[in-house]
């Protein structure tokens, strides 16, 4: 990561490798922490992780793990208590301190979401809806 006005210049992980497996990242509203999805290991590729990195001590906390292939798209919700993504036809809720699934919605459960590898999420001001869109 580096400063707006370019002066400051650090690595927070080995693990985002950006130009991966349907990578995706977003920072966290207070700036503490980053949610990442890509390939966990650059030389195999395997599996895809969605991870939490603690951007002061670099320490990363894996959310789940699948095989690659599958898009993911994240986003943190206005008040930094919740992550959203999609995985296959699910979209998944979770709580961004424990880690622990408040909701999963898969296409059969609403219809209404739309799935697919370009979702996108937007999270209503007082985290409490989510629209799932394609860009």
């Amino acid at each position: 990561m580096i400063a707006r006005d370019g002066s400051e210049e650090r690595k927070i992980s080995d693990r985002i490798f950006l130009h991966t497996f349907g990578h995706s990242i977003a920072w966290s509203p207070d700036s503490q922490r980053v949610a990442f999805a890509n390939a966990d290991n650059l030389a195999v590729q395997e599996y895809a992780v969605v991870g939490i990195i603690d951007v002061s001590s670099g320490e990363t906390f894996t959310i789940t793990q699948f095989l690659t292939g599958q898009a993911v798209q994240l986003a943190f919700s206005p008040d930094g208590k919740m992550l959203v993504y999609n995985q296959d036809d699910t979209i998944h809720v979770v709580n961004a301190t424990t880690r622990e699934t408040i909701v999963s919605i898969t296409r059969d459960s609403n219809p209404l979401c739309d799935f697919g590898e370009r979702n996108r999420f937007l999270w209503s001001p007082d985290s409490l809806w989510i629209v799932d869109y394609h860009s």
